[in-house]
């Protein structure tokens, strides 16, 4: 194997989970999921959901934007989280399904 210094398309390839929040009822857990997007040369964080007893996560939320702190809602029917686009910055709140 030959040595090389890291890139920028190698540190872009690093996606950085953070954030575990389980669902009040304790079946999921919400996460956001930082990834580099090298042409537009930014990263970006999305909410990721997956069950916690196993199984495959899904992706939800999208764009070209950073989700951050989710936090569930006391009946795990909906979501609250902040969105920054744009250098603007948002509370957002969805449906948890």
């Amino acid at each position: 194997m030959t040595k090389r210094l890291i890139s920028i398309e190698d540190l872009a390839q690093i996606k950085v989970a953070g954030d575990p929040q389980v669902s009040p009822d304790g079946t999921r857990v919400l996460y956001t999921l930082k990834v580099g997007d090298v042409g537009k040369n930014k990263y970006y964080t999305h909410l990721w959901m997956a069950p916690v007893n196993g199984g495959s996560a899904r992706q939800f939320t999208f764009g070209e934007v950073s989700d951050n702190s989710p936090r569930w809602s006391p009946d795990g029917q909906t979501i609250a989280f902040i969105r920054s686009k744009d250098k603007k910055t948002q509370i957002w709140r969805v449906a948890a399904d």
